[in-house]
């Protein structure tokens, strides 16, 4: 069985068989040669009928013959290809098979294992070093045999329908030479007979068509560049008028009842069910997507992806929001009946495969569609306290939470409509191409009122979905490119979401108000809370602010971007830097980011390579202060909540800062005399936490569970904190340049410079009683503020 992400194990590959495909070459071999006897049977045929025929009757009878004999052998020259391309298929793929083989082989014979998931645990006779460059190999392997069965089905499924297509001229009597351009016609039939096959209850049909559809891959370069927001111009533009026509003709009940039946058939354990529904969902993906261009000789566009190319129904399934609803006919019902088939909808999203990505247009209609659900939902709770309006069933709320969240997953899958839907630019009001009609009528889309849904509702998946938005930009805040920008842009509007404050820098509540004029608590209180609820909020909110500790390494006063960098305002930081420290896995993220740079800015000093030492120190203690007195603050915060039931924070901070250390050094190994020669912030950080990935270590942190140890909640002093910071400082300088140690007045002059940045830190950061804390969830995370305005 695949694995949890529905990627194939080892074991899995181990059984595949790519010799089939030459058995295969051979039936299709045999049966086309049997077809040329036919044909050339019946035309030998009507041929020898001239001694006893004659005259113009004949004449004409035997022109009509040889065409169709022209015809038929050109059907018999499209099918010949096929053998060859199985036969070359099954030898190159057998081959890329034992490349990954051999790659394990090689791993198990230092005693390791490669498991489910394509990872290699820790061996305590293994250095990890040895364990990653294996790991690396295992991985590049499945890759390359991943991308070349993608490859190969891309021209086997290309030829396959051109051989349906001519095979299909053939039997309609006409020109078989036109069979390169039938891709829409076939999608149209193939559709029809869907709508026609769901109003007769005829699953039959309905198993005969799906056989029929082309299955359609695109490689892992192809799916990296879509959600890179590139174009993909080696989808041929047969496959996107066949999947174009084909849903367009099935409309949103062929499509949800295909979908239907092929769930079913793949409970009852029908092994090809599952990758029918997987080409249901990629198809509409592709077909939605306006950067899949299909281009001619001359370079023009000939078929392109786009919103407009999904059936009205389904737009309007999308784009119709229920708070915009004004059908005055629609029964309590009517209200249940539409919500469902979203939610049929929504499972059927959740079937594409990794890397299928939708269009910009169709990605932003997705995520607001998910905030509608999830607003109603709210307002359930809010007016209804809980209980389902008339109509519903048992089970209607679980269903559209869980359809929610799919909305929201496939939206974050383009980071264009990410970046749209957290920033507003770029957001139609109403891009269903009339399909809403006059039952709907949609409102100017508003970014805060998105993100506040979304981000405050509490999650049955802790928020992963939601988080998915804005968790792939840390990585990419770097790029120079228009993807980096995006990415920056994310970043910059968090804390306008998450913690907005005034012109004077004090806090908003819910009704835009300082809540020194407001009434209720701030957004920033919200945001803590509901962070603390759904975790994955928080491990992602750290994914953006590990590889960019440089964003607050200095003392800017504002939120922005200056020359192509991202800056992030001291309290914008740490009440960032706070939140994200509401999971465990986010707060590893951080430590092991913090850790990976400290090794690199202290071997950089230990080399001779610091220009500024002042600037050195102050980054470096800035960094330091700041990300461990968040843990703290946010540790001492989940205890007092008592989130999870705990009151761990003194032996998790312990734990987590150790583990953190682990990880920071696998990341830092073979990398840290490239890093050396960079300037301290985010450019170390990006080469090194940009290995996290590739080196499985993202997967390691989040499945690192560290073990609760009760004990009773002790808020820290100010000093001992300074002192801690001072020693643990003093004690990694003293191992960084044990082999080549510094002059004495240079060591102290480090040491005095990054005590005097973290101490001037600490006071002005850190919880140290009930009070600090009430001002910490209540007012900022400036604990507590009045003592910086003194």
């Amino acid at each position: 069985m695949p694995n949890s992400k529905g990627v194939p194990t080892p074991r899995e590959v181990e059984k595949w068989n790519f010799n089939a495909l030459n058995d295969w070459a051979g039936v299709v071999r045999a049966a086309n040669t049997t077809f040329k006897e036919q044909i050339d049977k019946a035309r030998n045929h009507f041929g020898d009928l001239g001694s006893v025929w004659s005259g113009a009757a004949h004449d004409a009878a035997y022109e009509r013959v040889d065409e169709d004999y022209n015809q038929a052998r050109k059907v018999f020259y499209e099918i010949d290809d096929m053998p060859g391309m199985l036969e070359q298929a099954g030898s190159g793929l057998t081959s890329f098979k034992q490349v990954v083989l051999d790659k394990i082989a090689d791993a198990a014979a230092l005693g390791l294992w490669v498991d489910d998931a394509w990872q290699i645990p820790d061996n305590s006779d293994v250095e990890r070093s040895v364990i990653d460059d294996h790991q690396a190999a295992v991985r590049a392997a499945f890759q390359a045999l991943l991308d070349e069965i993608a490859r190969y089905k891309q021209t086997l499924v290309s030829n396959a329908e051109l051989i349906r297509a001519a095979g299909d001229l053939f039997g309609s009597n006409i020109n078989v030479d036109e069979a390169a351009s039938q891709g829409g016609r076939l999608g149209g039939q193939d559709g029809r007979a869907v709508a026609d096959a769901v109003r007769n209850h005829d699953d039959r049909a309905l198993a005969d068509i799906v056989d029929n559809m082309p299955n359609y891959v695109l490689t892992d370069q192809e799916r990296q560049a879509l959600a890179n927001g590139q174009e993909v111009s080696t989808v041929p533009a047969g496959v996107q008028d066949y999947y174009r026509e084909f849903y367009r003709s099935a409309g949103k009940d062929g499509v949800l009842a295909l979908n239907d039946y092929l769930a079913a058939q793949e409970k009852t354990g029908n092994p090809v069910a599952a990758a029918q529904r997987d080409n249901l969902a990629n198809g509409l993906m592709m077909v939605s997507n306006d950067k899949v261009v299909s281009r001619g000789p001359d370079g023009k566009i000939v078929a392109q992806g786009g919103y407009q190319n999904l059936p009205p129904d389904i737009r309007e399934l999308v784009s119709g929001r229920a708070e915009e609803h004004i059908d005055p006919d629609a029964t309590p019902f009517d209200v249940r009946d539409r919500f469902v088939d979203q939610a049929r909808f929504a499972d059927l999203l959740g079937e594409a495969n990794p890397g299928y990505t939708p269009g910009k247009e169709f990605g932003i209609e997705l995520g607001r569609q998910g905030a509608s659900i999830t607003n109603y939902l709210d307002q359930v709770d809010k007016n209804m306290h809980g209980y389902m309006p008339t109509g519903f069933q048992e089970g209607d709320r679980d269903l559209m939470e869980r359809s929610a969240q799919q909305y929201l997953t496939a939206a974050g899958r383009n980071h264009d409509a990410s970046h749209a839907l957290l920033t507003g630019e770029g957001v139609t009001t109403d891009p269903s191409g009339g399909a809403l009609g006059d039952r709907f009528h949609p409102q100017k889309y508003d970014p805060k009122e998105f993100a506040n849904t979304i981000f405050n509702h509490e999650w049955g998946d802790d928020g992963k979905a939601a988080a998915g938005l804005y968790s792939w930009a840390g990585d990419l805040t770097h790029d120079q490119g228009p993807t980096g920008e995006k990415a920056r842009e994310i970043a910059e509007v968090l804390p306008k979401y998450l913690a907005p404050v005034d012109s004077h820098s004090t806090l908003l509540g819910g009704d835009g108000k300082p809540i020194t004029n407001g009434e209720g608590p701030s957004v920033f209180q919200n945001s803590a809370e509901s962070f603390a609820k759904n975790p994955e909020l928080a491990t992602g909110l750290a994914k953006v602010l590990a590889p960019n500790l440089d964003a607050f390494a200095g003392y800017h006063a504002q939120t922005g971007i200056e020359n192509n960098q991202l800056q992030l305002g001291r309290e914008d930081a740490r009440r960032l830097l706070f939140l994200s420290c509401m999971s465990d896995p986010g707060t590893m993220y951080l430590e092991t980011s913090r850790q990976a740079y400290d090794a690199a800015v202290l071997d950089r000093i230990a080399q001779g390579q610091d220009p500024k030492p002042f600037d050195t120190a102050l980054m470096l203690a800035n960094v330091d202060a700041h990300v461990s007195l968040a843990e703290r603050n946010a540790a001492i915060y989940k205890d007092a909540a008592e989130v999870d039931g705990r009151n761990t924070h003194e032996q998790e901070l312990y734990d987590t800062r150790q583990k953190g250390w682990d990880f920071a050094k696998s990341l830092v190994s073979g990398g840290i005399e490239e890093a050396t020669n960079k300037v301290p912030g985010g450019a170390i950080v990006q080469s090194i936490i940009g290995d996290m990935a590739d080196k499985g270590m993202d997967k390691a942190i989040e499945a690192w569970d560290p073990e609760p140890t009760p004990g009773k909640m002790q808020f820290p002093s100010a000093e001992a904190i300074q002192n801690d910071g001072y020693n643990s400082f003093e004690s990694a300088l003293v191992e960084a340049t044990k082999d080549n140690p510094l002059p004495q007045d240079k060591f102290d002059q480090y040491r005095r410079d990054y005590s005097g940045a973290y101490n001037d830190v600490v006071p002005n950061v850190l919880v140290t009683d009930a009070n600090d804390l009430e001002k910490l969830v209540t007012g900022g995370v400036g604990a507590p503020r009045s003592k910086e305005d003194k």
